[in-house]
């Protein structure tokens, strides 16, 4: 069903050189002063501010990198790393006798007869439980200063030691290690950097900014208390929503009835809750000015969470993307605010989806392990125009719609352990995403296409001693129109997502595809 939108890879290598072409030339045009006409004001390397000053940007970006915002605490975050490790102990052996169906008896038949593997959780503990763990050792990690490397690292081993000392009844998880560090990577700097925003405040915060400070950047504020400061000044101005104007920010809250529709003719009504979510810490930011940075800190951050609840219809998606170091460059002229801004990236995201609609379950996670991402923008005046574009290896869980027929078919013979447990198996593959919108003024037109292409790998651990191979090809195409008025906190959104899926396990071809359309209103923040 989905082989249409295969490329062949010489065009997807055509592609990519030509949006490489694109990025590079935009930061030549932003080196070279004489790319643009300027005013006598203009200079290179600054841009126009939120107050109308003009700033210098290398000092501006510097003040993300003073000493005292992130000095390392090495031992401190390892110290943390124990007592997350710790709390994740108490509830793992509370929860229940974690030795019956163990895959040990004892602790030591364990580490006399140890040997990794993939396991057999549940799809949640796997794609919710494990990044829920690898976010908690990323942030605490971070906002102890340590830079995404030392962080990762950090995660990392929290991770293996989890699997191979305190998880005793279990063998260590192959997934577990790779998805814990790696999700929590995408998941972890979205926390960091909605918590350095949500702690800009100048001076003192008004009730709703401590309250959202403390919500999204607890660890920030106990690790600056630790430190011996609690506020950091800033020289930029603020955003309308009291917070530094050295973040650039989108939020969007919307809800909103939704119609849900499949490839068998059923039909119902949802309510839709959508939360969208864009930080760039850059100064400047498609602000008037030409510059260019090179970044290493995780600067572009987003979140996506939505949820649908209806008669026979629980659906959720919630995916995190972090561009975690890379080139930023725009040239954006002052008088009629036209130019042109690039960012090309080093990416990891991750990816949840949980769904049962019109009584039809599906579930995949993947965690996009890493990848090269671009960004690019057009404006003149009040016309603008964005296009993303990423790829990435992935390591995923998914839910094979081929399974129930097979085993009516077959009794699931040669099926892997998870498949025949929990309905997912362990897959390898690549995936892309491309996106782009267009806006004037008010008006904003917009479209996103993902494609994911999985193979089973759960027989690489030799555990499953004649496995059926089985393959998957996930697609999400989302189109939508919205008002959303440049100063004033409320939009309307129209759209439409199609979701096709095609599964295949030896002879049996299965595929199916769900349709969703609605109207959200929403803040605009």
């Amino acid at each position: 069903m989905l082989s249409c939108a295969r490329l062949p890879r010489r065009e997807w290598l055509r592609f990519a050189i030509l949006l490489a072409g694109v990025s590079a030339s935009v930061e030549a045009r932003a080196d070279d002063p004489s790319a643009a006409t300027t005013s006598p004001t203009e200079t290179t390397d600054s841009f126009l501010a939120d107050d109308g000053s003009r700033r210098s940007f290398d000092p501006s970006y510097r003040e993300y990198y003073r000493a005292g915002r992130r000095e390392p605490h090495y031992l401190r975050a390892a110290v943390e790393m124990v007592v997350l490790l710790g709390i994740g102990t108490g509830f793992y052996y509370a929860s229940d006798n974690r030795w019956r169906g163990g895959d040990y008896p004892d602790a030591a038949t364990r580490f006399q007869n140890l040997r990794i593997s993939f396991d057999t959780n549940t799809f949640n503990i796997d794609a919710f439980s494990h990044p829920f763990a690898g976010t908690m050792y990323h942030w605490f990690s971070r906002t102890n200063g340590l830079s995404i490397p030392a962080s990762f690292l950090y995660a990392t081993l929290s991770s293996a030691t989890w699997e191979f000392l305190l998880e005793i009844p279990e063998r260590p998880s192959i997934n577990d290690m790779i998805i814990t560090p790696t999700a929590g990577l995408a998941f972890g700097e979205v926390f960091v950097h909605a918590g350095d925003y949500f702690n800009s405040t100048p001076g003192e915060p008004r009730w709703h900014q401590d309250l959202l400070g403390l919500l999204f950047g607890l660890p920030h504020r106990v690790h600056r208390s630790l430190d011996g400061y609690k506020r950091l000044s800033s020289s930029l101005p603020v955003d309308r929503l009291g917070y530094s104007t050295f973040y650039s920010h989108r939020f969007d809250l919307l809800v909103g009835p939704t119609r849900l529709a499949n490839d068998v003719g059923d039909a119902t009504t949802a309510a839709q809750l959508r939360l969208n979510a864009e930080i760039v810490s850059i100064p400047g930011f498609l602000r008037p000015g030409r510059f260019g940075v090179t970044f290493s800190d995780g600067e572009f951050v987003e979140l996506l969470a939505q949820l649908f609840l209806g008669k026979d219809t629980s659906a959720g998606d919630v995916v995190a993307d972090a561009n975690l170091f890379g080139r930023y460059a725009q040239n954006i002229s002052d008088g009629t605010r036209s130019g042109v801004a690039s960012m090309l990236a080093f990416n990891t995201s991750a990816r949840y989806t949980n769904r049962t609609v019109l009584g039809r379950r599906d579930n995949y996670f993947m965690s996009h392990l890493a990848g090269p991402a671009i960004k690019l923008w057009a404006m003149h005046g009040d016309f603008v125009a964005r296009f993303d574009a990423t790829a990435h290896v992935d390591l995923a869980l998914v839910r094979s719609l081929a399974f129930p027929e097979h085993e009516r078919l077959y009794t699931d013979a040669g099926a892997a352990s998870p498949l025949r447990i929990n309905d997912y198996y362990f897959a390898g593959g690549g995936s892309a995403l491309a996106r782009g919108r267009l806006s004037y003024k008010a008006l904003e037109l917009g479209a996103r296409v993902f494609l994911g292409w999985y193979e089973s790998i759960d027989s690489w651990d030799g555990f499953v001693p004649h496995p059926i191979h089985t393959s998957d090809r996930i697609a999400e195409f989302e189109g939508w129109a919205g008002i959303v008025p440049p100063d004033f906190p409320v939009q309307v959104r129209a759209f439409f997502e199609h979701i096709p899926r095609s599964s295949k396990m030896a002879t049996i071809h299965t595929t199916q595809w769900d349709e969703r359309f609605g109207i959200a209103v929403g803040g605009n923040l």
